[in-house]
């Protein structure tokens, strides 16, 4: 198998975040993908530490060990995926970022932040080989794209915090009934095995919500798309129509596997 990845991120002021990691051992192709929210200059700073996290747990996976039996592997790390995340929220906590108490931090201000502060939000996706972890929360969306299907288009898997109707993500993953439509900052985390022939984008609210319905099925027709400068083009032709829609602090992730 290969995956064909490209990634479109909007520079700027309170920029969201996007993670981007790719390498080959032997026959397996591993990625890792993320996107996180940004808006704010707090919501952007989290994004970026959560981010950076997940590139120290990437960076510390023993992948030659873990590609030999990536179903297993990925059943456990799912747990510690999920622990990262709550970590990192405490951290940001405790540090005021992402939150109102960030700003009073930087002036000097020792008034606690609120509790109830928005988490931030990200969609993210592990691969190794066929095998995937697909995690997300909050203002963040999945689409599926499946060159089998014959004509353009994209389904939502899920966006600002819910998952699709039936609980199925794509190939043989799915997520248990506690798991579903659970709310904005519920951590939602499922393992499965792709199907060939299909396609991910991973994308902030702000970039998902400017683009039409027809231009969201003409830009993402997989069929077109065999190479990386192919998908590309075609992620930055949407980046681009959803900068003239006012689209702003905008990240996305594309990717097939075939």
């Amino acid at each position: 198998m290969k995956f064909i990845s490209a990634n479109y991120w909007q520079p700027g002021e309170n920029a969201s975040s996007l993670l981007l990691q790719q390498c080959r051992l032997g026959e397996t192709e591993v990625l890792l993908a993320c996107v996180t929210s940004g808006a704010t200059e707090e919501s952007g700073r989290a994004g970026g530490y959560l981010t950076g996290r997940l590139l120290e747990w990437f960076r510390g996976i023993p992948l030659k060990r873990a590609v030999k039996n990536p179903e297993s592997f990925l059943r456990r790390e799912a747990a510690q995926l999920e622990h990262l995340v709550k970590e990192a929220d405490f951290e940001l906590a405790q540090a005021g970022i992402g939150q109102a108490g960030y700003l009073r931090a930087r002036i000097g201000q020792t008034k606690p932040a609120r509790a109830e502060s928005e988490k931030v939000g990200f969609a993210g996706i592990l691969c190794m080989g066929w095998d995937f972890l697909l995690f997300g929360r909050g203002s963040t969306s999945v689409f599926l794209l499946n060159r089998s299907m014959g004509k353009a288009g994209a389904e939502r898997l899920f966006g600002t915090g819910e998952l699709s109707e039936s609980g199925r993500v794509f190939g043989t993953g799915e997520l248990p009934e506690s798991e579903r439509d659970s709310g904005a900052e519920k951590i939602q985390i499922c393992q499965g095995i792709m199907e060939p022939e299909v396609g991910l984008l991973l994308a902030t609210e702000s970039f998902t919500s400017r683009i039409p319905e027809k231009e969201w099925k003409e830009g993402l027709f997989v069929v077109e798309i065999q190479t990386e400068s192919q998908a590309e083009k075609h992620l930055m032709e949407l980046g681009s129509a959803a900068e003239k829609s006012g689209g702003r602090h905008m990240a996305a992730v594309l990717f097939y596997a075939g």
